[in-house]
């Protein structure tokens, strides 16, 4: 971004708390598989943007947000259009299936 550019904008530096996202997550009805699956692999998959990396994707609150959106039109644990929904990062989209798998192994044998 040149200098003149990035002139005309506000930049604001803050840093994110996965305990403040959770919260706000169980207030606004984010999915429970969701808000279980960032409470485990704690947290470093909320925002996992890394500025070195070639990658036209990462995971940031607001993904986790739209993903939420996408999942109540499902049975998550059910996870056969998970592939594009809006986890568009590849390992962490297979992560998250693997996760909704055992979750699903877990109902199954109660």
């Amino acid at each position: 971004m040149s200098t003149a550019l990035r002139n005309r904008f506000t930049h604001i530096n803050f840093e994110y708390n996965l305990d403040d996202w959770l919260k706000w997550a169980q207030d606004e009805g984010i999915n429970p598989y969701i808000i279980a699956f960032l409470t485990w692999r704690g947290g470093e998959l909320l925002f996992n943007f890394k500025p070195e990396s070639t990658d036209k994707a990462f995971a940031t609150p607001r993904s986790w947000m739209f993903a939420s959106r996408i999942l109540q039109r499902f049975d998550p644990i059910h996870y056969s259009g998970i592939h594009w929904m809006g986890l568009s990062v590849p390992a962490l989209r297979r992560s998250f299936v693997g996760f909704l798998k055992l979750q699903e192994q877990i109902i199954e044998h109660r």
